[in-house]
């Protein structure tokens, strides 16, 4: 019952704040019930998952729809996005790092892999749980 109640308080903070995009990392939540919580809580925004490689949603990232988004890459430990607001074009990609030192070296050479793709274009990247 506490984990619902937690989900609640994300989805007002990110309400109250009003932001354009996020990622939220580790969600536990499973993914029979993520359409759900999807559909009741972010309809207006468009999103991504990484559940293909993780079956507790390690990764969701959303934003609104207002923004053009295109899906650049998935992995285990990110998810790539290009977004354009009005002329601005730029990269994010939200991070959940492995724990284990193997993880971690091949999210380095993903990230690696990604700046090849990517080149001199702008990109945000946000790290998370890297220790």
């Amino acid at each position: 019952m506490r984990e619902a109640a937690k989900g609640i308080d994300v989805v007002n903070k990110i309400r109250s704040l009003k932001v354009e995009v996020i990622c939220l990392i580790e969600t536990r939540v499973r993914e029979c019930n993520m359409k759900a919580i999807w559909s009741d809580y972010f309809a207006d925004w468009i999103g991504f998952h990484n559940y293909q490689f993780s079956t507790i949603g390690r990764i969701w990232f959303f934003c609104r729809k207002d923004i053009k988004v295109a899906l650049v890459d998935i992995s285990l430990q990110s998810i790539t996005c290009l977004l354009s607001v009005g002329s601005i074009e730029f990269f994010v990609t939200g991070i959940y790092g492995c724990n284990l030192g193997s993880g971690r070296l091949s999210l380095w050479q993903h990230l690696i892999d990604l700046k090849n793709t990517i080149g001199d274009k702008p990109w945000l990247a946000g790290v998370t749980s890297i220790l």
